[in-house]
């Protein structure tokens, strides 16, 4: 199949739009007809040895290769297969492809238009002077389309501008954390609306490392002149484990699996361990006051329940839904005490702890996330804040002032 850029005049630009809400509908007769006169264009041209093109069309990146002298011209059957890219306005085409009288949707935008218009006004305002800046919406549907779909940067679809131009505007972004700071401002709404439920789960994931983005120079104990990056870890947070090079997630999820907070380590790190740091990283400000660190009540699996972990908890007024492991429960029942109390009610709160794995789930169904290929763990983290937000923004959180 071949990808062709269709040229849609102004004034079928409200119409085609609204006849391809759906990913399937009959087309008017003058959009119809304005399509086979394209397709006849795009046979001819194919069959021309010189390649000359229509005034309507503009060759895609997978046009066919040029036919070598003495071997005849493929033969193609009909409209059936054709893809035609239609532009419906400023940082929106849309590829599709006829399939009898309809047009079937091939690509989407990842962002929609309401989660857009939510999402301007969290990014950083443009500057009266100086040169033109980039369309924010584009930077950001650029981004989500490329950890949506785990494609290198230079592979952007040029609907999108430069590549070079867009990803210098996300590292730059990336750099000054204002990844970060939108997905607290959406958190921010959603507690101010009351829609955040502080029963919290913990738990952790690994995502491999791609080969492209484990070149950078890491301290692995073995060299003393290792380079630094700014705020960046030694490591890069990628560690060694049984998968390879890892990357691990440790993510505290609300009572409805949205994203509170996390952290990024290398592969290797206990579970355990990483409690404290990752609950220190909630910050959810309210309408006044200062911000909520502090969830009602923990659920966490048999990789948190140690003796450091359940004080720390204690200390700052934390309820815990941690079952012990059967090594824990045998060295009690040796020694006097009360033993901790995990009976019915509590079996009853710990089937709530799977929302945490259910928020991994969506997460990782973005290919940028699931398979790191960023080179510092900066740019994999703000693209998780990306996708985080996102998701807090497609649960229906209102973020109407």
């Amino acid at each position: 199949m071949f990808t062709f850029t269709l040229r849609i005049p102004e004034e079928l630009h409200a119409r085609l739009t609204a006849q391809v809400a759906a990913d399937r509908r009959p087309l008017d007769a003058e959009i119809l007809h304005l399509l086979e006169i394209t397709l006849d264009a795009v046979k001819a041209t194919t069959n021309r040895p010189d390649g000359d093109s229509s005034a309507l069309l503009r060759r895609g990146s997978h046009s066919p290769p040029a036919r070598r002298p003495g071997h005849p011209a493929r033969k193609r059957g009909g409209a059936r297969g054709q893809r035609v890219s239609a532009s419906l306005g400023a940082c929106c085409q849309r590829v599709f492809e006829v399939v009898g009288r309809s047009l079937v949707l091939l690509s989407r935008d990842v962002i929609s238009d309401e989660t857009r218009a939510a999402l301007g006004p969290l990014f950083p305002g443009v500057k009266a002077t100086g040169r033109p800046p980039v369309d924010r919406r584009a930077v950001v549907e650029a981004t989500a389309w490329r950890f949506r779909t785990g494609a290198p940067w230079w592979d952007l679809p040029e609907r999108f501008g430069n590549w070079n131009t867009i990803y210098k505007n996300f590292d730059r972004w990336s750099k000054a954390g204002v990844w970060a700071r939108v997905l607290e401002q959406v958190q921010e709404m959603a507690h101010q609306g009351g829609d955040v439920e502080w029963i919290a789960s913990i738990d952790s994931t690994i995502v491999r490392v791609h080969q492209h983005g484990a070149t950078l120079p890491r301290d692995t104990w073995a060299r003393s002149n290792y380079k630094k990056f700014g705020d960046e870890p030694a490591d890069h947070a990628i560690g060694c484990s049984r998968g390879g090079l890892t990357t691990k997630s440790h993510l505290v999820a609300d009572g409805k699996g949205r994203v509170l907070a996390f952290i990024l380590t290398g592969g290797q790190a206990a579970d355990t361990t990483m409690l404290p740091d990752t609950l220190d990283e909630i910050r959810v400000a309210g309408a006044t006051g200062r911000p909520r660190k502090r969830p009602d009540r923990l659920l966490a699996d048999k990789g948190y329940p140690s003796k450091a972990n359940r004080a720390w908890l204690r200390e700052r007024g934390i309820a815990t839904t941690i079952p012990e492991r059967d090594d824990q429960i045998a060295h009690r029942r040796k020694r006097s005490g009360r033993p901790i109390d995990f009976g019915d009610e509590q079996r009853q709160r710990y089937r709530g702890r799977n929302v945490v794995e259910r928020c991994f789930n969506k997460l990782k169904q973005w290919r940028g996330i699931v398979m790191r290929s960023d080179k510092t763990v900066r740019n994999h983290h703000s693209g998780q804040c990306l996708a985080a937000t996102l998701q807090w923004l497609t649960s229906g959180v209102s973020v109407t002032p």
